[in-house]
């Protein structure tokens, strides 16, 4: 099932050792759609992170990826130096992006899932289930990032008063939940919301404290 081709990307994601022809390999034999697979993570990512390296640039931009292995993040470190950045969008039908992550690969040794939606149908499902109104970004990352990372998301908030969020990590599975220190949140000239997190799960967005 999906949740667990998700939990088999998050074990191997976390590992420092992980063999990308060894995961690809389990996967396919497990019947895990194309989309879980790294089958084109060498000409996106480690090509654009030595040209942008050899160009003096700062940061790489890459479109629509599921995650990023710690062999790729532990390249960019070497070779960016540690103020580089990826930044990744995920995007709306490839064209409108709806979750932009944006972080340091030298902060972390662990590969990191980068997918990451605006969900209005689960924002629905928790709206009824606290009873209060909120919003959602869904990553597919479980646990830590190993990093903090910038969010830049798409969210709706025009229920919400902007002045006093809150920004909670709820685990799918057992639907505990913590509330996320220092978000530092801002609203974007483009009207999207910015925050800071370490960890993924779902992030629940929201006025008052949750109970």
């Amino acid at each position: 099932s999906q949740r667990q081709f998700e939990k088999v990307l998050n074990r191997c994601i976390a590992s420092e050792q992980m063999d990308v022809n060894e995961y690809n390999e389990f996967m396919l034999e497990n019947g895990a759609p194309d989309s879980y697979l790294f089958l084109n993570e060498k000409p996106p990512i480690v090509d654009q992170i030595l040209n942008a390296t050899r160009d003096g640039k700062g940061s790489i931009k890459v479109k629509d990826l599921l995650a990023i292995s710690p062999d790729a993040l532990k390249l960019a470190a070497q070779q960016g130096g540690k103020d580089f950045k990826i930044i990744v969008d995920t995007t709306t039908n490839g064209k409108k992006v709806d979750v932009r992550l944006t972080f340091t690969p030298s902060e972390t040794t662990k590969g990191v899932i980068v997918a990451a939606y605006t969900d209005e149908t689960l924002a629905d499902y928790y709206k009824e289930k606290f009873g209060k109104e909120l919003a959602v970004v869904d990553f597919m990352q479980e646990g830590k990032f190993g990093t903090t990372i910038k969010v830049t998301a798409n969210v709706n908030l025009k229920n919400l008063n902007t002045d006093k969020l809150r920004f909670y990590s709820i685990n799918r599975t057992t639907n505990k939940y913590a509330e996320i220190e220092n978000p530092n949140y801002s609203i974007d000239k483009n009207g999207y919301l910015v925050f800071y997190t370490d960890r993924g799960n779902t992030v629940l967005i929201t006025d008052t404290k949750l109970k």
